[in-house]
């Protein structure tokens, strides 16, 4: 085997990876493994390359040879929990992840992912628990901050849900994800003008993000700023026109607003995309009776 050409190869594909060209990537390492199929780096690569492009069925045959080839590499194992978790194998996420604990317990990062499985399975004080361990092994771990707060969130602990958020803001604080978080734990606390500010710092981190925004109307509906709610639930429909929750949320203050004929068709969007929410049927219901007209079957 050309070891020469295999390097040159490697090193092709890696700056053709890193510069975001990845089809061509992935044709160069699949080169280079013509050349050596033993060789786990490449094969690291090419599955990098592969669920980067959302071939995650693809990705996950790449990490397995990578497994098969070294059954102790803690990084395969935890590649592959991700994988699975993107194909939403969630069990099967959790079992390669603990793998990758054991392999490499000293690691932060695998105890954060073992949590983001356990928290898909609403296992949420186990996820805990995980999220603490990757805490003791670094605890300026932002990501591990914000997992804590999830998990607290869940288990409506809410004032140490807002600690961990504030701690995880502190560590990384343009990270917008953090600060709806924060907001939200602010929202379970009745604490509706601070959580609003976390959403708009939120907005301002990421004008695009559309939870935010669907967020911020939530808290201006609460402040009783009906006609600021609808336009803040407009926005995120209009960054996503998929995202039930918002049209919820207009179709509710164009209730308050006793705008409906509106707030009909804001239900009855929010019905088109989340038919089994029996909630928004009842409230579709309720806007038909104020109208006088009959209700729906469905």
């Amino acid at each position: 085997m050309p070891q020469g050409k295999f390097d040159e190869l490697l090193d092709k594909g890696e700056r053709l990876f890193v510069k975001g060209h990845l089809t061509e990537a992935l044709e160069v390492f699949e080169k280079a493994i013509a050349l050596d199929t033993t060789n786990t780096d490449v094969w690291i690569w090419k599955g990098m390359v592969l669920e980067r492009l959302g071939k995650y069925k693809e990705a996950l045959e790449a990490i397995e040879k990578i497994i098969m080839l070294d059954p102790t590499d803690a990084s395969a194992w935890q590649s592959r929990g991700s994988v699975l978790n993107e194909l939403g194998r969630d069990k099967d996420a959790l079992e390669a992840f603990k793998m990758a604990t054991m392999l490499a317990p000293t690691d932060a990062r695998t105890w954060w992912w073992k949590g983001w499985a356990l928290h898909n399975l609403g296992k949420y004080e186990d996820a805990l628990e995980s999220y603490e361990k990757a805490l003791l092994l670094d605890p300026k771990y932002a990501g591990a901050w914000g997992g804590k707060g999830r998990a607290l969130l869940c288990l409506e602990r809410y004032e140490e849900a807002l600690e961990a958020y504030s701690q995880a803001i502190e560590l990384d604080p343009k990270y917008a994800v953090e600060w709806l978080n924060k907001g939200t734990a602010l929202y379970r606390l009745e604490r509706y003008e601070e959580a609003l500010e976390a959403y708009s710092q939120a907005i301002k981190l990421d004008p695009k993000y559309a939870g935010a925004w669907s967020a911020k109307g939530l808290a201006l509906s609460r402040l009783g700023k009906h006609e600021e709610a609808l336009e803040a639930y407009s926005q995120a429909i209009e960054l996503d026109p998929k995202y039930a929750n918002a049209w919820e949320g207009k179709g509710r203050v164009l209730s308050w607003l006793e705008r409906y004929e509106e707030a009909l068709e804001a239900y009855s969007q929010a019905i088109k995309l989340d038919p089994d929410a029996a909630d928004l049927k009842e409230n579709r219901d309720r806007i038909l009776s104020k109208l006088g007209r009959p209700k729906m079957e469905s």
